[in-house]
């Protein structure tokens, strides 16, 4: 919420900036009040009857230019107005309200750059304004920089502990962070202090979906939706959770809902390619599939100067290809590269240095970039990696491709087969935490205590695959585990201890991907939330062959963990007889 300047009172509380500066204007205070409370009315023709002889008499005036700006708004003529209120600042650079004014139309034209100086240069002549902070703040907060942003609301509060508004800002800060909890609190503490706050309420809905708490998620959503209809944001929101619940024709319709709001809703449009992957529905799934790069958490990541490719012939020109989201994206979308096909054409893959090493002799690839080394690529076009279903057409008849598309680097299963050697046992690696900075981590792994399950099963050596867990963290584990993590740099590292193992448990995480890449066995424990990349029953998936499914049922993580217990079981005894 941004606060308002001239009607009424701001948002944290505290009386206007001023309308006119005073000072060296040839505009008299009552004149320059008098033609403000007509703008306030609405009543545009006196109010520009008054304004005819000052613009005469001091065409040059600050405040003649700041009456004009706002008088433009109110038609509507929005461009106009920024021209007067730079006029303003220029004539009178310590206007605070002018800079304001400025700002709140940068951001409405996505302009954030130009916002965040107007909003800078108001605090400089206001820096005890809490509500300059607050949208400062949001600048700060649409464009990721979540350090800043935070500084912005915590300075707001600061100044006015009982601003609501700030409140629930940095909540939505701490929701960013995967810090649910604490944003829940933030949320409910803004409604605390203000009850009627739609946006704290709304908030709290989709934290308690992120929690995983998706009943409770959606009795609150459904309440603001009675109370504040026609927002897309909670209707989105009622979308994504009948998704999470299994409720696709519920979530359909949430998302079309949306749409009929607003055309341009990224997030319904995305929402909508989620239902259509899950489904089949390949071609429609890509299509929506690309709103993603328009999603404001996702946007900044898709402004590249290229040209963006569709699939066309390249004619001996060099693509970029972005490496995008999470490394189990990277590893599942990275068969696609190989089918570019063009060998006129120079394809270059710019990804996380992790993956450098591990991806430096895939097929159909002339380079590989580590992102993160500042290199730059002179590039004809550039494509997220993401968006290669799309552009190469891809259908449900071309999953899963050759299996494995992923290889270990043979000099590197070498060097781990020495490390491994010896044991004779079945070696199962296991993976049993995801990554807790990832949306929706809530209930997507099993508790730890839950494993003792697999405990009992004779014959078999539980190999560590969770990167970063502590010894403590291992010495806690309620199985034995052979932890060899610390020997492990990249995903190369990963992919060559497990070309030596004979099965993976893991659960959802790049470790899965990774293995069904090589075409290794492999046991994923599902969390039952609906996922395309999984559907949403059975035992297998289009997309990896090898891999089989144990999904967690409304028993909770146990049962899913005693079906695997009696699959290895069955391996054990297997072995022991042979």
């Amino acid at each position: 919420m941004i606060f308002k300047v001239f009607r009424g009172r701001r948002a944290d509380g505290s009386a206007p900036l001023p309308f006119s500066k005073g000072g060296n204007s040839d505009i008299s205070f009552d004149a320059a009040r008098e033609v403000h409370a007509l703008i306030d009315a609405g009543d545009l023709a006196e109010a520009e009857r008054r304004i005819a002889p000052l613009a005469a008499a001091c065409p040059s005036d600050p405040d003649l230019q700041f009456l004009l700006g706002r008088l433009a708004l109110k038609k509507g003529d929005n461009r106009a107005a920024a021209e007067y209120f730079e006029n303003a600042v220029t004539l009178r650079p310590d206007w605070a309200a002018a800079h304001v004014e400025l700002a709140k139309l940068y951001t409405a034209w996505r302009e954030p750059a130009r916002a965040q100086a107007c909003y800078q240069a108001a605090l400089k002549v206001a820096p005890d304004v809490a509500g300059l902070h607050n949208n400062l703040g949001l600048i700060h907060l649409d464009q990721a920089r979540l350090p800043e942003a935070e500084h912005c609301f915590e300075r707001a509060l600061q100044l006015k502990p009982d601003f609501a508004t700030a409140k629930n800002n940095l909540g939505r800060v701490y929701r960013e962070r995967k810090q649910y909890d604490t944003a829940l609190a933030c949320f409910r503490a803004a409604l605390a202090l203000d009850p009627g706050d739609i946006h704290a309420s709304i908030n709290i809905g989709l934290t308690l979906s992120e929690l995983g708490e998706h009943e409770q998620a959606l009795a609150q959503l459904q309440t603001c939706h009675r109370v504040a209809p026609g927002r897309t944001v909670t209707i989105c929101g009622l979308g994504k959770t009948n998704f999470e619940l299994g409720r696709m024709p519920q979530a359909r319709q949430y998302f079309r809902e949306a749409l009929a709001l607003d055309a341009d809703c990224a997030d319904a449009h995305f929402g909508l390619a989620n239902v259509a992957l899950l489904q089949g529905d390949l071609a429609a799934g890509w299509e929506g599939y690309e709103w993603r790069t328009r999603m404001p958490r996702f946007a900044q990541h898709y402004s590249v100067p290229e040209p963006r490719w569709g699939g066309e012939r390249l004619n001996g020109k060099t693509l970029l290809v972005n490496a995008e989201q999470g490394y189990g994206d990277i590893l599942m979308f990275a068969r696609f590269l190989s089918r570019i096909g063009q060998p006129d054409a120079t394809v270059v893959f710019r990804c996380r240095p992790a993956l450098v090493r591990l991806l430096r002799d895939f097929p159909g690839l002339n380079r590989v970039v580590d992102a993160e080394a500042g290199e730059t690529v002179a590039a004809d076009a550039t494509i997220p990696l993401l968006s290669l279903g799309r552009a190469l057409g891809i259908g449900l008849a071309d999953l899963p491709g050759p299996i494995p598309y992923l290889r270990a680097l043979p000099g590197l299963v070498q060097t781990w087969r020495a490390k491994l050697a010896g044991d004779t046992r079945l070696r199962a690696g296991l993976a049993w935490g995801g990554n807790p900075l990832r949306r929706h981590q809530h209930g997507r792994t099993p508790p730890v205590d839950d494993y003792h399950a697999l405990a009992a099963v004779p014959g078999v050596a539980f190999y560590n695959l969770q990167p970063g867990c502590s010894a403590d963290d291992i010495a806690r584990f309620p199985l034995p585990l052979i932890d060899l993590t610390p020997g492990i740099a990249d995903f190369a590292d990963t992919a060559a201890l497990v070309a030596n193992l004979d099965l993976v448990i893991s659960v959802d995480t790049s470790v899965a991907h990774l293995c069904g890449a090589m075409g290794r066995p492999t046991w994923l424990l599902h969390s039952g939330v609906p996922d395309w990349r999984w559907e949403i029953a059975g035992a297998e998936s289009p997309w990896y062959p090898t891999v089989r499914l144990f999904r967690r049922r409304d028993g909770g993580w146990i049962q899913a963990l005693t079906a695997v217990a009696d699959a290895l079981h069955e391996i054990s005894r297997s072995r022991l007889k042979s």
